[in-house]
């Protein structure tokens, strides 16, 4: 199609006529490009510095968690006890208010993961497994999962509750046998562990071995693997 410099000209003319008659549609639609485009800015850097917040209240938590509680004299282990009940009581709070400020980023569950540490220490098994239950639930990284998951199935072995600890068990199972999860190495280790520790010696040296075979052979091989070769020895007696 053959355009001519007139035909231009018209159009423009046109188009300026349009925008002066339909002015306020025009100025409504470029102030609502800026403030569109303002506000994405804004959501931007407001995320960014609760992301910055959220990292100064984890490391607060960890040295909170870190620090010893240390007394002498006559006396001193009662006291000890009673401030290490303060401590992880203020830990437990500080977690639970963290989370509750950050819940939407990618740190929320682990100031749930931090509080169930701290109510666990408290004594309070089931408080401690609602709060490692609901990190699992809150987190989307599937790697970072299969640790939760793996941190909630002892936790859940660890239980009087035989229901609960045969939940565990099978989580654990569950862990040791999907070899994509990132916690595969780990699973195998804990799971020949209680293996061992219920006197189950032949399922122990199983899982053992597979650990060792699938991952002794890398690099900077765990702790564990180097557990479970002594293990293993021991069984070959």
């Amino acid at each position: 199609m053959d355009f001519s410099m007139d035909t231009l000209m018209a159009w423009f003319e046109s188009a300026v006529d349009w925008a002066i008659k339909n002015r306020m549609q025009v100025l409504g639609g470029i102030v609502g490009f800026v403030v569109l485009g303002s506000g994405v800015a804004v959501y931007r850097y407001m995320a960014n510095q609760t992301k910055m917040a959220a990292h100064k209240e984890l490391l607060q938590l960890v040295r909170m968690m870190e620090e010893p509680v240390r007394v002498s004299g006559e006396g001193s282990e009662e006291l000890k006890s009673s401030l290490e009940m303060q401590k992880w009581n203020k830990v437990a709070a500080a977690a639970e208010k963290d989370y509750q400020e950050f819940k939407s980023t990618s740190l929320g569950s682990t100031f749930l993961v931090f509080q169930a540490d701290a109510l666990n220490n408290l004594g309070k098994k089931a408080e401690s497994l609602v709060a490692m239950r609901k990190a699992v639930d809150a987190m989307d990284v599937a790697a970072v999962r299969d640790y939760y998951q793996l941190k909630l199935a002892l936790m859940l072995i660890d239980q009087a509750d035989d229901v609960a600890a045969k939940e565990g068990l099978e989580l654990l199972k569950k862990l040791s046998n999907n070899q994509k999860s990132a916690a595969n190495d780990r699973a195998l280790y804990y799971l020949g562990e209680y293996f061992w520790v219920n006197k189950q010696y032949a399922e122990a040296k199983n899982n053992w071995q597979q650990l060792v075979v699938k991952y002794g052979g890398e690099k900077g091989a765990t702790e564990l693997i180097d557990k479970a070769k002594e293990r293993l020895e021991l069984l070959a007696v």
